[in-house]
């Protein structure tokens, strides 16, 4: 079995590592390795905690296999063999680097380090701050009566416009559209000498925020209602004809529709003042001076 098993290891190390150079040692290691796996690994993949495989000197459970998973990529897809091959393959170039002192180079022992204290640092802010950030709908509810104008969404306008150098030919347009004509047949229609020519008339410039236009324009298109225009404006030697296609008046959001949006704001708030105050807690506990700390205090 261990022969056997290890044969397909060995294969797998090929494949994976075939532009590499392997020492012979490593692989005669892997080979004559005393590795037991447990049968029904398949199976037990499933269940909590169990044991998938061992070898002298240590054990893989169904929790480390989760674990490697959980580090795959986005979108891998592999099957729960292979992720028990992978997992014994970590772990058994893992116990040989030790062996052979890897993780006393310094490099290597620095990113060993940085990777041990950034998992514990997950676990104390999984198991000290979360838990401490649980707001309440009643007080996200008055953040929202008290903060109206973060919810509001002021007044825009979707523009439709031409522009001129003949005042006439504008106002020609304005009057047939008190008419009831189209404006897109009426720009059309219009004298092509008398209309600039560039992607081709009417130009479209979306919905536009009222607060955000110039003075000028917002003026001009403030009163004006959909389906109208304004009168001739002056701009920069061309005469110009604004047509609100459509308009949206000014809106405060539902309470249900930011709701999400403020719970993440004041969990997010809340979290940061936690954190500095563990942090300052932390650093007078591990009596900690650092070049932080001094410029810190500087500021």
């Amino acid at each position: 079995m261990c022969i056997e098993f290890s044969g397909i290891v060995l294969k797998g190390l090929q494949d994976r590592f075939k532009y590499c150079r392997i020492g012979a040692f490593a692989l005669v290691f892997l080979i004559c390795l005393d590795v037991a796996i447990v049968n029904h690994h398949i199976t037990a993949l499933a269940e909590e905690n169990s044991v998938l495989a061992k070898g002298e000197g240590f054990i893989i459970t169904s929790e480390h296999v989760r674990q490697v998973k959980n580090l795959l990529p986005p979108g891998v897809e592999i099957t729960q063999e292979d992720l028990l091959r992978l997992t014994l393959e970590q772990r058994l170039f893992g116990m040989e680097a030790v062996r052979l002192g890897l993780d006393r180079d310094e490099q290597t022992a620095a990113r060993l380090q940085i990777a041990h204290d950034k998992i514990l640092a997950e676990a104390f802010w999984r198991h000290h701050v979360v838990p401490e950030t649980d707001i309440s709908d009643d007080v996200l509810l008055s953040y929202y009566e008290a903060n109206q104008d973060k919810f509001t969404v002021p007044a825009q306008v979707h523009l439709l416009w031409v522009a001129s150098s003949d005042l006439q030919t504008l106002e020609a347009i304005n009057k047939g559209l008190k008419a009831g004509v189209e404006f897109n047949k009426l720009v059309r229609d219009a004298p092509v000498h008398k209309i600039p020519l560039v992607k081709g008339p009417p130009y479209n410039t979306g919905w536009k925020r009222l607060d955000k236009m110039p003075k000028q324009l917002r003026e001009a298109v403030s009163a004006v209602r959909k389906g109208s225009a304004t009168d001739p404006v002056s701009f920069g030697g061309l005469y110009y004809l604004f047509y609100v296609a459509d308009r949206k008046d000014e809106e405060v959001l539902r309470f249900p529709d930011v709701k999400k949006r403020i719970k993440e704001y004041m969990v997010g708030q809340k979290r940061r003042e936690i954190r500095e105050n563990i942090l300052k807690e932390l650093k007078l506990r591990y009596q900690v001076a650092d070049k932080l700390s001094n410029a810190e205090t500087t500021k």
